[in-house]
């Protein structure tokens, strides 16, 4: 591709309940790397092409950055939110960024259905603060050893939700705690800032205990169910 173009990359592929088929690309801007927005273009049955799916605007990734001679690096900056993006098997996006306890259901050709909960906050604690802007600064100082700082401060509060997926019966599940095994069975992967996209690993004080995922669960339309708690 030349400089100022573009590069398309598919990183899945299925088949929903009206038979279309549906694979997912990540768009690599070659004048803008950090944006790299993922779309999903649809297929009928037939072959034919039907249409194209984009993803929904999402806030900018919190996030610091490093850079020594040809050499950078970046990393997120601990406990900021991340947001999540996951096609349905019934042929919608859900989209959510967990700064607060919401997602929305973007159907075609319909309004968007905003699904939210009162939640409390969790704060960061000041150690959890302090050990992740420490480790953070260790990372950056690798590639250049007199960084700074030079992203948004870490949040007060803790993301509310650490992932988004959508079952094959287009049940959407929520997770309140990071998984660290295997995902529930029949489960649409979980995404990052774009579907897909490679994360880079938190700091080790955004690393929870291993401990029970506890999932929120609701109905495709949005009505809330109840919770599930899996054991690691």
């Amino acid at each position: 591709m030349s400089g100022g173009g573009t590069a398309q990359f598919s990183r899945a592929i299925f088949v929903d309940t009206a038979g279309m088929v549906t694979t997912r690309k990540t768009v690599f801007e070659m004048r803008n790397p950090d944006n790299r927005p993922s779309i999903w273009v649809r297929f009928r049955p037939d072959g034919s092409p039907a249409d194209t799916i984009h993803e929904p605007p999402a806030p900018q990734l919190g996030k610091v950055s490093a850079r020594a001679d040809r050499v950078s690096t970046s990393a997120p900056v601990p406990f900021a939110p991340i947001r999540f993006v996951a096609i349905s098997p019934l042929g919608y996006l859900v989209a959510g960024y967990p700064n607060r306890y919401a997602f929305e259901i973007h159907q075609p050709g319909r309004p968007v259905v905003s699904v939210r909960r009162d939640v409390k906050p969790e704060p960061v604690k000041r150690s959890e603060r302090a050990e992740g802007r420490k480790s953070t600064e260790e990372r950056m100082r690798q590639t250049d050893p007199n960084w700074t700082w030079n992203g948004p401060e870490i949040p007060d509060n803790k993301p509310f939700y650490h992932g988004l997926q959508v079952g094959l019966d287009g049940r959407i599940w929520i997770s309140l705690t990071r998984e660290t095994g295997p995902k529930i069975g029949g489960l649409t992967g979980t995404s990052g800032v774009g579907p897909g996209m490679p994360r880079s690993p938190r700091p080790a004080a955004d690393r929870e205990p291993t401990k029970p995922t506890l999932y929120n669960v609701f109905e495709p339309d949005g009505r809330y169910l109840g919770y599930v708690t899996r054991d690691e």
